[in-house]
């Protein structure tokens, strides 16, 4: 019967992560950051934030 319960629990959690996650990322893009959700290539380590306003430092700048 605990285990049942325990995976019952697990469900809900994951049900809940999966309704939930929509949310988070808009949480997550209102900051002056995006986070980076689904790791480039096949590495599955985790990313840190990319920022908005990053541009080439040669590109970005108008010429003098």
């Amino acid at each position: 019967m605990k285990a049942s319960k325990f995976l019952f629990g697990i469900f809900i959690l994951v049900v809940y992560l999966y309704l939930l996650a929509p949310v988070i990322v808009v949480i997550f893009t209102s900051f002056n950051c995006v986070f980076r959700v689904i790791p480039a290539g096949n590495s599955g380590r985790s990313r840190p934030p990319i920022p908005i306003d990053s541009v080439h430092p040669f590109r970005g700048k108008p010429s003098t």
